[in-house]
């Protein structure tokens, strides 16, 4: 199955000249992604027009996530939680009224203790409702992240337990995030509700970012597994253009994004 190839502005520099530059490879969407401090700085109608007039679409953005002592929708902390629901709130309704079809939301910042986690998974349920509520009334999906290491929904299980606290409340499948079960499992339990996918590759043992093809996702599978479910979203590439750990000739291009993506289709029809 096609789908479009997008890249998440998490390490990119913003201006018009960067959605000409998707245009002429063949992005045909992005995530807006950028530090909790940048937000006040960015002129969004600028950004959002600047992607219109290269037809690049508005199609996620990510709500900040750090830092977690400031913005964190499980603290144990009542206020931290009460200013994470304020704030997110706030850029949800921002990021509708300029035409973003998705919000991706952290359930947590790390890390979690084993003693502290059933009562974070408490608390990140009554901020999700909440953000819940503010998405459905601006009318933009909500996907809660999956996320890694001691992070609340770092497995299927518990993602579903987070999201089924709404029932608008849907899912960002990072597939470079699962640490603890097989991307094949996370499919099964939650493919209903995924609603965008954040694409990189890694080696399973910990995050990385790397480009697909770089680490140890078998991608035939997983490219089956999401044709499977049905999902025809975008193909959001959260990579950065150098990547730690990693060498490559040259820093990554928008083309080589796309170039990549066409591989993986070429494997999942092989």
């Amino acid at each position: 199955m096609k789908r479009a190839t997008g890249i998440s502005t998490s390490f990119d520099y913003l201006n018009r000249e960067t959605f000409r530059e998707y245009n002429k490879a063949g992005v045909t969407a992005f995530e807006l992604s950028v530090q909790l401090n940048h937000h006040d700085l960015i002129d969004l109608g600028a950004v959002t027009q600047w992607a219109k007039e290269s037809g690049v679409d508005t199609w996620s953005f990510h709500l900040p996530f750090y830092p977690f002592e400031v913005i964190n929708p499980a603290s144990l902390d009542a206020s931290v939680r009460k200013n994470t629901v304020e704030r997110l709130s706030e850029l949800i309704k921002r990021a509708a009224s300029h035409g973003f079809k998705h919000a991706v939301v952290h359930p947590s910042g790390e890390p979690i203790s084993d003693t502290d986690r059933a009562a974070s998974v408490e608390y990140a349920k009554e901020s999700l409702y909440s953000l819940a509520c503010a998405a459905s009334e601006s009318g933009i999906v909500l996907a809660v992240e999956d996320l890694p290491r001691t992070c609340l929904g770092n497995c299927s299980a518990e993602l579903a337990e987070l999201i089924s606290v709404h029932p608008d409340l849907r899912v960002c499948f990072d597939v470079n995030h699962l640490l603890f079960e097989p991307h094949a499992e996370f499919l099964k339990v939650l493919g209903g509700k995924i609603a965008t996918v954040h694409i990189s590759d890694y080696d399973f043992i910990n995050e990385r970012h790397w480009l697909p093809l770089e680490g140890k996702i078998d991608w035939s599978e997983l490219m089956k597994g999401l044709d499977d479910i049905g999902y025809n979203g975008v193909f959001m590439y959260e990579v950065p253009r150098i990547t730690a750990n990693i060498t490559r000739e040259a820093p990554l291009v928008p083309a080589d994004y796309v170039n990549n993506h066409n591989k993986l289709l070429k494997i999942n029809k092989a």
